[in-house]
Parts: C-alpha cells; sequence; structure tokens
C-alpha cells in the first residue's frame, strides 16, 4: 500500500515499471552494491508474479484474480521496501544510480531551523474541572520564510501566585511566586510540548490561587522567539 508521501508510485502498472527498472539495474550492479544473489533472485520471483498476476486480473477480473494480483503486488512493494532500506541508503549507490532506480537521492543536508523572532503566542484558558486548567495555543503572526509548524514547539512558562508564601533556605515549592510577575522571566518554571494544548494538574491546595502563563515558540535546538503576552487565571 502507498500513499501520497511515499516513494513508491500510487499505480500498479507504475509500480511494475519502477521495479523493471530495479531489475536492469540489479543485474549489472547487484554485486557491487553488496547485495546477495538469493535476495536478487527472490525479487526476480516476485516481480514476475505481480506482472503475470496484474495481466490475468486484465483479462478476467474474477475474484480470484483480482486477490491473487493484489497479493502479488503486495509482496512485490514489501520487498523493494526491505531492498531499499537495506541496501539502497547506504554507499556506494551514485547519484546516478538513484537515477535510474526512479529515487529520489538521500537528503544529506541538515535542514537549518531559524528561530521563530517575529510572532508571539497566547492561549486561551479551557477549565477541565477542579483544579484543572487546560490552555489552547494559537500562534500570532506568520513563521519565517520557508518553516513549518511542526518545526516549533511551546515552551510555557508559569507560576502560582501566593502571597503567603514564604520559602524557607531549602524549599522546593518553586512553583509558587509572591507577588505577580512583570515579564515571562520571572517565570523560571516550565515546560515543552509539541502539541497546540496542554492541561495543567494543579495540587489541590493551589484552588482559587491565580495561575500566571507566558509562551514561546522554541525550535528543536531549544532556540526560542520572542516572549508572548503574559496570561492569568483562576485554578479552579
Amino acid at each position: 500500500m502507498t500513499n501520497r508521501n511515499d516513494w513508491l508510485p500510487g499505480k500498479r502498472d507504475d509500480i511494475i515499471l519502477m521495479a523493471k527498472k530495479w531489475q536492469n539495474c540489479l543485474a549489472h550492479s547487484a554485486n557491487d552494491w553488496n547485495i546477495p544473489e538469493a535476495q536478487v533472485t527472490e525479487f526476480n520471483t516476485a516481480l514476475a508474479a505481480a506482472t503475470t498476476t496484474l495481466e490475468a486480473e486484465t483479462a478476467d477480473k474474477s475474484p480470484h484474480n483480482v486477490k491473487a494480483a493484489r497479493l502479488a503486488v503486495n509482496s512485490l512493494t514489501t520487498l523493494m521496501r526491505y531492498i531499499k532500506r537495506h541496501f539502497f541508503l547506504i554507499p556506494p549507490l551514485s547519484d546516478l544510480d538513484f537515477t535510474d532506480l526512479l529515487l529520489k537521492q538521500p537528503d544529506t543536508v541538515r535542514t537549518s531551523i531559524p528561530i521563530a523572532s517575529n510572532q508571539g503566542t497566547v492561549a486561551e484558558f479551557k477549565p477541565q474541572g477542579a483544579h484543572i486548567v487546560k490552555l489552547v495555543m494559537t500562534i500570532i503572526g506568520a513563521l519565517p520564510d520557508g518553516s513549518k509548524k511542526s518545526w516549533y514547539g511551546y515552551r510555557i512558562y508559569f507560576a502560582v501566585v501566593d502571597p503567603a508564601t514564604v520559602p524557607a533556605p531549602n524549599d522546593v515549592s518553586w512553583r509558587h511566586l509572591t507577588t505577580a510577575p512583570q515579564t515571562g522571566a520571572d517565570l523560571i518554571n516550565s515546560i515543552y510540548t509539541k502539541h497546540t494544548s496542554y492541561t495543567f494538574d494543579f495540587p489541590e491546595t493551589d484552588r482559587g490561587k491565580t495561575v500566571w502563563f507566558c509562551i514561546r515558540l522554541e525550535n528543536a535546538k531549544g532556540g526560542a522567539g520572542p516572549w508572548g503576552p503574559l496570561l492569568w487565571t483562576i485554578v479552579p
């Protein structure tokens, strides 16, 4: 089975065409590519079976012929995926070899992911019940040219404000502030998520207190964009 993002063609006739290209290449390059003879024989057998059953299906679309063709093509594509994964993604294939095999060359250049420098992020609060707050994030503005949303995640900074908190020297109540934050940098606690929403489950003792948030877009290398606006809600 193939899909629109697959390297295999979507049509069965095109799969057979590609497989025949492979057959020609394997006939003179299998040894150079360190592909065992038994593997080549198995591939040639699978290609012959797929070709024969497809011809039979074209002549007579009986349930038997339709199923036989489907099974044969599936066996062929499974073997093609195995051969590509185990023998075509490593040297010594050349650029011309990939062209002859009707394959795209592997991308060996690392994609540079720019820092999201021109937008902030806001969130909508979605109460989910006692002491639970769900944030639904929205990006403001456009991402850098050529960027994809999937390259970025959300760094959520947060803290509960409790004026009664008096931290002891070794206090580990790191979530609490005694006064409201002035900037996102005041919120030293954070989590990272690739999802557009995140659910916080606060302790029962935080119910009725104010919790502050500030969100920044962050790329895979930790490069952070500008601070979004400060947001707050009451822990339900």
